[in-house]
Parts: structure tokens; C-alpha cells; sequence
């Protein structure tokens, strides 16, 4: 009888566990700078007094009416050479062909017209309100050797202040349009987000250039950056089980597996094997390899949490 009630509970727990991890991610927001038939969303151009052009300004979300307020772009902001603040939309340029369709986005004249500016490719505006694992991706490369040739990935959560990455990290040069962007896996950038940007009215993400070109000399107005297909996903929060105020134990930051709280890890692989198993304090983490696991976690005072992560 109690091998039987056992066997019941196990089947259960398999069960309900694995409709759990069965969920599949729910797209917040893309753009792939390909167009929509006659109602193309990047022929939204304007006079860009700055530049003293006419440039494409800003990509509107072509994905979720939910997040139809989401605009990606490139943008500027710092002090001009009376030192007043200058803040504004780049312009951008579209038509290149890459491995994805007939465009990507590109934007130029990055160069520093002005005293310490900052430029950066920017996501503004996802609604993450009832979402979990949130993840967002692009594919950023340099055109030549001209453009900026590093680059590191930020949030902010509501008006709040940036939380970037410590360091810039390479993007690959001589991108023209006999080397296409996504040819090349190095391409892709993948950011899984904290758990702070799950259940959130407005998350926003930039990608903050360095200030000199690939070749190591000043950024020059012909200075051009690439990206392509933009994408934010997320998962449903599951209705009761899962307070969205509730502390999380753990979660990923790129490859690394972070404590939320002082807690009792083991991490397993989808065929069972255990790859570790102890105690991460908060704040601290662990380096796992590209791959998905089961990773379980235990605190005093809170109930156990098991989560399926996905390192890239």
C-alpha cells in the first residue's frame, strides 16, 4: 500500500513538474527591420537638427499590442560644448541585407560632437506585469572597423538608475553587406534578467558603446553599429503558486547561477546527474556550462523553489 500511495505521488509530482517546466515563453516585443508589407514601421522618418540630416528616429514594437508602447532606437545623452544637457533620438539607417531577411538596422555618426556623451542602442518601455524569465537578445556587430568596437548590456527597472555589466565585451568588425550580420555565433547577445524584472510596469535595456573605434582610433561620424532581430520573451507567472513579491532564491546572470538569498543548491542536469551541490550565499554565484538544468534551492524560512535555467 505504501509502495503504492509512493508510486502515486511520484507519478503526480512528474506531472505536475513538468507541465511546470513545459511552459513555453511568451514573446514581449521584436523587431526584425524587415518592414510590414505597404505599412513599413521604419519609414517613420524625421529631420534630425543636430545632424543636420534626415534620418530614420525611432523602430516602434512591431510584436504584442500589449507592449505597443516599446521603441527601440539608437539614442545619445550627455552635455554639449557649453555644457547644457543633450539628450536625443540618433539617426539610424535601414536597408542592409543579412542572413535574416533584406535589412538590418544601422545607426552612425556616433562620434563624440560633444563633451562626454554617452550613445547606446535602446530598448525602452517592456511591460513584464505577470511575467517571469525574462529574457531579451540581439545581434550587434561593427561595421568595418569604423564603428564602435565594444559594447555592454544595462537595465534599469521604472525611472530607476542603470544596472549594467562591469565590462565591455567585443563585437565582431568588418560586418558589411558581403558579411552579413548573424554569420557568425558571436553575434548574439543573450541577457537572462534578474528576477527584479519579473511582474514590472516598464523595464527598459540599452547597450552602451565604448568611445573608440575598433581599430583603436577616435569614433568618426561615418562610425557605424549593426543589430538585428531584437527580442524580449518572458514566461507566464504561474496563478498562486508563485508570489511575484516572493524572494528568489536564485536566478541566472549570463552564465553564472546567482544567489537571491543564503541558500542550499543542487543543480542537476535534464538526465538527473548532479553537476553541484552546496550552499550559495547571497549575492555570490556559481559558473555553470551552456546547457539546461533543474536547479532546486532551499532557505530557512521560505519554501523550497525549483526552477528549470537555461545558460547560454
Amino acid at each position: 500500500m505504501k509502495r503504492k500511495l509512493l508510486l502515486t505521488t511520484m507519478c503526480a509530482f512528474i506531472v505536475c513538474t513538468g507541465s511546470l517546466f513545459s511552459q513555453t515563453a511568451t514573446r514581449l516585443a521584436f523587431w526584425d527591420f524587415e518592414g510590414n508589407g505597404t505599412a513599413d514601421p521604419y519609414t517613420f522618418y524625421v529631420d534630425d537638427a543636430v545632424m543636420g540630416t534626415i534620418r530614420a528616429w525611432v523602430a516602434p514594437n512591431e510584436f504584442t499590442a500589449e507592449n505597443a508602447g516599446a521603441k527601440f532606437s539608437a539614442y545619445r545623452e550627455g552635455k554639449d560644448v557649453n555644457g547644457e544637457a543633450l539628450v536625443y533620438y540618433q539617426g539610424m539607417t535601414r536597408g542592409t541585407t543579412t542572413i535574416f531577411g533584406a535589412s538590418c538596422l544601422a545607426s552612425q555618426n556616433w562620434d563624440p560632437i560633444d563633451i562626454r556623451t554617452l550613445r547606446y542602442w535602446y530598448l525602452e518601455n517592456i511591460s513584464t506585469v505577470g511575467m517571469t524569465d525574462v529574457t531579451i537578445s540581439l545581434y550587434l556587430t561593427c561595421a568595418g572597423v569604423g564603428g564602435p568596437g565594444k559594447f555592454k548590456f544595462g537595465y534599469k527597472i521604472g525611472d530607476g538608475p542603470w544596472v549594467e555589466d562591469a565590462d565591455f565585451k567585443n563585437v565582431r568588425i568588418n560586418v558589411s553587406t558581403s558579411s552579413y550580420v548573424g554569420t557568425d555565433p558571436a553575434d548574439l547577445w543573450v541577457h537572462n534578467l534578474p528576477a527584479a524584472c519579473n511582474n514590472q510596469a516598464k523595464v527598459s535595456f540599452r547597450w552602451l558603446a565604448n568611445d573608440v573605434r575598433a581599430d583603436g582610433t577616435a569614433i568618426a561620424s561615418t562610425s557605424y553599429s549593426r543589430v538585428d532581430n531584437v527580442e524580449v520573451n518572458a514566461v507566464s507567472m504561474p496563478t498562486g503558486i508563485l508570489n511575484a513579491k516572493a524572494e528568489q532564491l536564485v536566478y541566472t546572470a549570463g552564465s553564472r547561477l546567482v544567489g537571491g538569498a543564503d541558500a542550499q543548491v543542487t543543480v542537476c542536469t535534464m538526465t538527473g546527474t548532479t553537476i553541484y551541490a552546496g550552499a550559495i550565499a547571497k549575492g555570490a554565484s556559481i559558473e555553470l556550462p551552456k546547457g539546461i538544468y533543474i536547479v532546486k534551492a532551499v532557505s530557512s524560512g521560505t519554501q523550497p523553489q525549483t526552477i528549470k535555467v537555461i545558460m547560454q
